[in-house]
């Protein structure tokens, strides 16, 4: 777990299960590559939607903010997971981590300060 989040990852909790799938092997070569480099954008969609979007749902959209928002409403309702770095039990993915890997910085302080211009209307 460690060596995932030191290598750029640490916007997902690599929980033991997804520890259990390395360890049983698998097709997808993103498992492999989880603790060699950071994942890039294409593959964070990809480990997204693995392990929040519900079986038979449609697909996360593939525009990055609107990804993020995808994000941000199915780890609301995601079970939690055992994070081992932490000991603790926590939501599955970290929005904000994630989001500053989707989107350029520039978007994403647009995207911050539209939200808080938004929370201030109301």
């Amino acid at each position: 777990a460690k060596e995932i989040r030191q290598n750029g990852n640490g916007w997902f909790v690599y929980s033991p299960i997804i520890h259990q799938i390395r360890e049983g092997g698998t097709f997808i070569k993103l498992f492999d590559v989880m603790d060699e480099r950071p994942l890039v954008p294409v593959e964070i969609s990809l480990l997204g939607q693995l392990l929040l979007r519900p079986l038979g749902s449609p697909p996360f959209p593939r525009e990055p903010a609107q990804f993020v928002e995808a994000l941000k409403q199915h780890v609301s309702v995601a079970s939690k997971v055992y994070d081992p770095l932490r000991n603790a039990v926590v939501p599955p993915v970290n929005v904000f981590q994630a989001s500053r890997k989707m989107v350029p910085l520039s978007k994403n302080i647009t995207l911050v300060l539209s939200q808080s211009l938004s929370i201030v209307k109301r």
